[in-house]
């Protein structure tokens, strides 16, 4: 998943890709990239201790089902002509953890390719 998307995306912004590309998956694909852009943190870590106050979490795997659980990458130029990268989970847009730390909304795409790459490289990704 995550090579696909960044394969997508550097064929897109060396304008020889597709307009659009599309990816239809399961839950699994989806915890993946959940998982790949950290989207599964909370500020509070769930423990054995809390796990009773932790039912409002603002990230859950019951977020997520095999019919109802959607993600969007959309790469698109601003008006400085930058390529940017948004994100959606289940239509709303998200805020993902880039490299540094720092949050970000609509991302430039080098720091999502950075992210994707250090992803594919610590996980081994084929």
């Amino acid at each position: 998943m995550a090579r696909s998307l960044l394969e997508s995306f550097e064929r897109k912004t060396e304008e020889r890709g597709p307009i659009g590309a599309f990816h239809f998956g399961n839950a699994d694909d989806i915890f993946i990239v959940y998982v790949m852009l950290g989207l599964a943190k909370d500020d509070v870590s769930l423990t054995a201790d809390n796990y009773k106050e932790m039912a409002d979490r603002e990230w859950r795997t019951s977020l997520m089902s095999p019919w109802l659980a959607n993600f969007m990458a959309v790469l698109f130029k601003s008006n400085s002509d930058e390529y940017r990268v948004a994100f959606y989970f289940n239509e709303r847009h998200t805020t993902i953890t880039l490299n540094d730390g720092s949050p970000c909304e609509e991302c430039p795409w080098t720091e999502i390719e950075k992210l994707l790459m250090k992803y594919i490289n610590d996980n081994q990704c084929i």
